[in-house]
Order: structure tokens, then sequence, then C-alpha cells
């Protein structure tokens, strides 16, 4: 169980690490999820926490991983590679820059080193710089 290339755990990783920090059984969080209305079997539980799945869960299972195992839900949707796709169609409408954002990413114009250097740039920016205009 090692990180990616930027130190942080994957998604399954950090699934494991969360419901054993609980001291729970695969069965347990999967009841505890039964108990959210989300239903998923410890085979699927068990392919999570071992990265074998062919695509992340729906956004409302991690959602429900996260209340169940008290985690942040967009740290695991981050970790997951989910997004609410609404969100971002709604913020592409407002904002146009966004929208061209959106398209570079779309387009693998944009590094993942330029990511990671505009996001620590935005996360000291304080709520009164955030927007200058």
């Amino acid at each position: 169980m090692s990180p990616d290339a930027t130190g942080n755990p994957s998604f399954g990783q950090r699934v494991l690490a969360l419901r054993r920090a609980k001291r729970w059984s695969q069965g347990e969080l999967v009841k505890a999820l039964a108990g959210r209305k989300v239903k998923i079997d410890v085979t699927y539980l068990s392919k999570i926490e071992n990265n074998r799945l062919d695509s992340p869960p729906a956004a409302d299972t991690i959602r429900a991983l996260a209340a169940a195992l008290e985690a942040d839900p967009e740290e695991l949707l981050d970790l997951a590679g989910r997004y609410d796709q609404q969100a971002l169609q709604q913020v592409a409408r407002d904002i146009p820059e966004a929208a061209a954002l959106l398209r570079r990413l779309g387009q693998r114009q944009i590094s993942a080193k330029q990511i990671r250097t505009f996001l620590k740039a935005t996360d000291q920016e304080t709520g009164d710089d955030a927007d200058p205009e």
C-alpha cells in the first residue's frame, strides 16, 4: 500500500486506512452503508480497497463512505477522481475563463505540475483577495 507519485494515498488505500482506524471489518462498513441506504457487498468493498475497480464508485457511494467513516467527502471524491459535472457546467456558464480552463484540461494542455502550482497558490489566498475584480 504505497502512496502515488505525489505522496497521496490512492482512494482505495484511504478507504482502507479509515476503516482500519475505526477498527471495523469490511462487513461492519457494509452494514453502516446499508444504514445510509447504500447497498454494496464485501466483495465490492474489497475491490475498492485494493484498487481493483475499472472505475471509481458513484459520487453518492463515495459520500456515504465518507459519512460512515467520518471522513471529508471532498477528500475521498478528489482521490477517486469524481466531481460534480452539473456544478462544473454552471461554473463554465458563469465564468468564461473557467470554460477555457476546463477545455484545456480536457485536451491535456495543462500539466499536473501547473495544476499543483495553481492549487497551492489558490489555497494560500484569503477571502479578501480571492476575486480582485
